[in-house]
């Protein structure tokens, strides 16, 4: 039996929504604990006010030393530029998924890129006039040098995953997708080399039928190559018209999908 008790103050506040912040809300929380001892809370911060696709969102962490026992000052992880530059993918950051590695202090966060809404991202049908641009999707590392921790630069991975909805005859099966927010599954039973494996809930929508469903993805290299865990497809998919959704493991290593329908 475990008993928790928590009382409300501004110590423990980490992010503050619209009226506190300027009128720039903070939504969409992730929260890890590394095997130091230390935790990651990583919000994301929307000066634009509202979601990718509307311009600036910027993915911000506060860190909980396990040595002081305090947070630190909220730092900006992932800059969302808020308008055309070198990278579209550059303009914003959201929906933050985290994991931090059992055995090796090193964190994966993996959030929504870029700068269209989930539902008008258009992967594999492109045209001179409107060109391709899925909801993309970014990477960032965070890790320990034995002193303090060192936080890597966000990357655009956003062809390392959508390939992965196409089928043998290059049929696609996808055309826009995010990662579920939160936590990243990491595997207490499969081990492929040097880490346990990664599972990631996706929402997905296929065109021209607006038909969103979920998926899962699994990664072995802790983030840096992803795979389809089941079969491709909306038929075959775990949750039709499934939204916002997250997944576990059960002890035995059955994957659980939880989704709001």
């Amino acid at each position: 039996e475990i008993t928790a008790s928590y009382t409300a103050n501004e110590e423990r506040t980490l992010y503050y929504n619209r009226e506190e912040s300027d009128g720039k809300p903070n939504r969409i929380p992730a929260i890890a604990t590394a095997p130091n001892g230390d935790i990651f809370a990583i919000s994301d911060h929307r000066p634009c006010g509202n979601d990718i696709g509307f311009g600036e969102v910027d993915l911000v962490c506060r860190l909980l030393l396990e040595k002081k026992n305090t947070w630190t000052e909220s730092r900006t992880i992932a800059d969302g530029l808020g308008h055309i530059n070198d990278g579209i993918w550059k303009l914003g950051f959201g929906d933050p998924a985290i994991v931090a590695d059992r055995e090796s202090n090193k964190v994966l966060v993996m959030s929504v890129c870029g700068n269209v809404t989930c539902h008008n991202g258009n992967y594999g049908a492109g045209t001179a006039e409107t060109p391709e641009n899925p909801n993309r999707v970014s990477r960032l590392y965070i890790e320990h040098n034995g002193e303090k921790w060192v936080y890597g630069q966000p990357e655009e991975v956003t062809y390392n995953i959508y390939p992965l909805f196409k089928d043998k005859d290059d049929k696609v099966h996808v055309a826009t997708l995010f990662i579920g927010a939160g936590k990243i599954c990491q595997s207490r039973v499969v081990k492929k080399g040097e880490y346990y494996r990664l599972y990631c809930a996706v929402w997905a929508k296929r065109n021209p039928d607006d038909q969103h469903h979920n998926y899962v993805i699994y990664s072995d290299d802790f983030g840096q190559t992803w795979h389809l865990l089941g079969d491709l497809g909306y038929e075959n998919a775990p949750s039709k018209w499934g939204n916002e959704p997250k997944c576990e493991e059960l002890p035995d290593g059955t994957v659980v999908l939880s989704s709001r329908k």
